[in-house]
């Protein structure tokens, strides 16, 4: 006698083929930087807190008298971080269950595993993106925008393309939404229907529908404007940071040891490099691992030539292993990755264990802390929605041992 698939053997299914190691492979396996930066996944309480001493006790003096006269604490604040939130949605009508019926639960599972495992792939592709920026949640920047009725936008820097899919909904701001005062152009999101990968272009019906478009404006997913987290731009910015509060840090008492080192010049790629290191180690940095677009990382294997030296990275837990160029410096080997996320352009000399991504519970994972269950039935469709996503924000307790470089 043939059996319908309950809701229940649904998520029995799920429960069985996307377990958290399932999940988090989806979504971190392409991502070295998301897959290696250290974890934490117990925050309790509304605010994460990372201690930090950047000012080292006073007192010392080769007078002993003078050394006692002159005794001050050290400096000590602490970065009180809040979360970011990010949501994955997918919908299966009912139909398409009850066609199963008479199959095994995991038969099903099969038939629609791509729409399940897309979701964690795109909550994976922007954490990654998140990682690497401001906090804003801008994914490009307008360079031109040509034809009409179905309009190209070419991006700004082209290689910004890997942020962009077809079928999402953009807005715009004439800024990038890491500022208070930063607000979104008017009009309606616009839906990307078409992509050029190698042009770095993206199409739609009429860009204009987002008020006076123009070259420099930034772009958003519908619904990201100011929520993504602060990513390493956020905790070392371009310039240095002033007195605006920083997750309640006044960074501007101490600009190095509380928003990070900065480093360029005008020399050759693998110059430059080894300038940036002796500059960081000046400051105290140990960098073990820098991040890379993958075509700068091509320029550097191909500026070092026969001196290029290789080995595999993994993380903490062993699972993931990623290819890097090792470099020997005076304070310890450098593992350069290609991280496609990272924009084209800069690079990251980090000394990981100072990074932390900390969230509630697994990220990215199924929202289900009601107990309801995977999937909910849908109020006003027929058929079920499963949610998925994470709560988390990126910290660090040492900013000034790492180094943003521009190339």
């Amino acid at each position: 006698m043939a059996e319908s698939l309950t809701l229940d053997a649904f998520r029995g299914a799920l429960k069985e083929h996307y377990t958290k190691d399932e999940m988090i492979r989806l979504a971190y396996e392409d991502h070295p930087f998301l897959a290696l930066v250290p974890k934490d996944e117990a925050w309790k309480g509304s605010e994460y807190v990372i201690p930090i001493q950047y000012v080292t006790p006073q007192g010392r003096s080769h007078t002993f008298a003078t050394a006692q006269a002159n005794t001050k604490p050290g400096g000590y604040d602490a970065f009180k971080l809040t979360t970011s939130k990010d949501y994955g949605i997918v919908h299966i009508d009912n139909e398409t269950i009850l066609a199963s019926e008479g199959m095994p639960a995991e038969y099903f599972v099969q038939s629609r595993k791509s729409e399940i495992d897309g979701i964690f792939i795109s909550l994976g592709n922007s954490m990654s993106t998140d990682l690497f920026r401001n906090g804003g949640g801008a994914r490009g920047q307008v360079g031109s925008v040509t034809g009409s009725g179905n309009e190209t936008l070419t991006l700004s820097n082209p290689d910004d393309v890997v942020n962009f899919e077809v079928g999402m909904k953009i807005v715009g701001s004439a800024n990038d939404g890491s500022a208070s005062g930063h607000t979104l152009l008017g009009g309606t999101a616009v839906e990307i229907t078409g992509i050029d990968r190698d042009a770095g272009t993206l199409t739609s019906a009429d860009w204009t529908d987002i008020t006076s478009i123009t070259t420099g404006t930034y772009l958003f997913v519908e619904g990201d404007f100011k929520g993504a987290l602060k990513g390493l731009g956020a905790w070392v910015p371009s310039s240095a940071p002033g007195s605006t509060a920083f997750f309640g840090v006044d960074r501007s008492k101490e600009v190095s040891r509380l928003g990070g080192l900065r480093y360029s010049d005008s020399n050759p790629l693998v110059e430059k490099l080894q300038r940036a290191w002796a500059s960081g180690a000046r400051h105290g940095a140990r960098f073990t691992h820098g991040f890379m677009n993958p075509m700068d990382w091509a320029d550097l294997e191909i500026a070092l030539g026969d001196k290029c030296r290789y080995d595999v990275v993994k993380d903490e837990d062993g699972v993931f292993g990623f290819d890097a160029i090792i470099q020997r410096t005076p304070k310890g080997n450098i593992a350069y990755l290609a991280d496609a996320s990272c924009p084209k352009g800069e690079c990251w000399h980090l000394q990981l264990s100072t990074w932390k991504l900390a969230s509630r519970g697994p990220a990215p994972t199924v929202l289900d802390a009601d107990g309801v269950g995977d999937f909910l039935r849908q109020q006003s469709a027929d058929g079920i929605e499963g949610r998925f996503g994470y709560y988390g924000q990126l910290g660090c307790h040492a900013p000034g041992y790492n180094q943003r470089v521009t190339l």
